[in-house]
């Protein structure tokens, strides 16, 4: 079998799996092939071939020859971890770090007393988006971190957040004030994942 220079999916139109495995490397705008096996007869062969004459889909072939089938978010997620996007062609030279989503909130412990819920509903709502974005980028990808607005008020100030709740990704300010959609959050974190690349 030659080795791929991107990952490449065999996968059906009629399997859930497949429409996971495909929503989870498009959030993360991993670069595949992907590859109706019900329109490829050759691609038929080369899954039964690799799965021991089962039709098993999805088949994952990474290039370094590694397979996974049918894998789970988190083994996908695993293996995306140590077979991390080319940057300019340099495959295998750069690691993206995970990017940091901070919440600064005004509920719950603050100094020395505690703020009930009802005080920002706003806050909790915040956290709970903040929680269910990075989920669907996995842990890997993607950290939450949530601090009591109070006990890090110069903090959040220095970087604009005078209004909690606060949402900063990677240092910057995203929103405050307000619950952010989904889609914002998402939109904020893909812009550092994209530029921020370190030498392993």
């Amino acid at each position: 079998m030659t080795t791929p220079k991107s990952i490449i999916v065999y996968s059906t139109t009629w399997c859930p799996d497949c429409r996971r495995t495909k929503q989870f490397l498009d959030q993360r705008e991993i670069p595949y092939t992907w590859i109706d096996i019900d329109k490829d007869p050759a691609a038929v062969q080369e899954v039964l071939r690799i799965n021991g004459g089962m039709r098993s889909v999805p088949t994952l072939v990474f290039p370094d020859g590694s397979v996974l089938v049918e894998p789970s978010n988190k083994q996908l997620g695993e293996k995306l971890s140590t077979h991390e996007r080319p940057d300019e062609g340099r495959e295998g030279e750069v690691r993206t770090r995970p990017v940091e989503v901070t919440v600064y909130r005004m509920t719950g412990s603050q100094l020395f007393f505690r703020v009930p819920e009802a005080v920002c509903e706003e806050c909790d709502l915040t956290v709970a988006v903040a929680h269910r974005v990075a989920e669907s980028f996995g842990p890997e990808r993607v950290t939450v971190t949530v601090k009591p607005w109070l006990n890090h008020l110069p903090e959040a100030l220095l970087k604009g957040g005078w209004h909690p709740p606060v949402v900063t990704v990677d240092g910057r300010l995203v929103t405050q004030g307000i619950v952010p959609t989904s889609e914002t959050l998402e939109r904020a974190i893909k812009e550092p994942a994209r530029r921020d690349r370190t030498p392993v």
